[in-house]
Parts: structure tokens; C-alpha cells; sequence
């Protein structure tokens, strides 16, 4: 089994990096918008690598490149969840100074997390 969310996360990402509307997809693979747009929500009753692979070289890209994220679902016996690879994405992104604001967010959190977590033990 594979994790049909996060694989049309990255079909759409890839689509969108492409400038392409769903439409315009469905006809490079002759496929329809319809059917782009279940791929996109996850909604694939069957497993068909050879659309894929229509799909891919439509968007200039490997099987791989679709695939990467529902195989390391595989590996790890559990599926990310469809924030944790949007999350992913959007800080790989991010240049230096644009990574400098989340990273004292989330140490700030993590701060205040262990203040709360030490005055509920006192």
C-alpha cells in the first residue's frame, strides 16, 4: 500500500511549480481535470504506475521525484501527514534569513513548554 495523500501533494506541487492548471495537466496526459483532481485529494481506488508515469514526464519530473514521499511512508510503516510534508517543503524553501524566524519561534515554544511543564511540577 502507499500513501495516496501525500502522493498528490507532490503531483500538485509539481504542477503548480509548472504553472499549470489541473485542466491543462488532464490534456498533456489525456487524462481529465477530474480525474487530476482526485489524484491531487488522494482519491485513486487503484494503484496505476503507468499513469503516472504519463503524469511525470508530463510535468518534466522522475516517478521518483511523485513518489518519494508515500515510499518513505513504506519504510517507516507510517504515513506523514499531508502538514508534516507541506511543512517540509516550505522549509526547504526557505533561504537563511528566511529560516532565522521559525527556528526562534519554535525554540521560544519549546521554552515556554518546559516553564509550564516545571511550575505545573512545582
Amino acid at each position: 500500500m502507499f500513501d495516496a495523500v501525500a502522493l498528490g501533494i507532490r503531483i500538485k506541487e509539481y504542477r503548480n511549480r509548472k504553472n499549470l492548471s489541473q485542466k491543462e495537466l488532464g490534456n498533456l496526459c489525456n487524462m481529465s481535470q477530474s480525474t487530476i483532481a482526485n489524484i491531487e485529494k488522494g482519491n485513486i481506488s487503484t494503484f496505476n504506475i503507468a499513469k503516472l508515469n504519463i503524469i511525470a514526464d508530463a510535468l518534466d519530473i522522475t516517478l521518483d521525484d511523485i513518489l518519494c514521499d508515500s515510499i518513505y511512508a513504506l519504510k517507516n510503516n507510517s504515513s506523514p501527514l499531508p502538514y508534516e510534508i507541506k511543512l517540509k517543503q516550505l522549509l526547504l524553501s526557505l533561504d537563511k534569513t528566511e529560516i532565522e524566524f521559525p527556528t526562534r519561534f519554535i525554540n521560544n515554544y519549546i521554552i515556554l513548554k518546559q516553564s509550564t511543564q516545571i511550575n505545573k511540577k512545582e
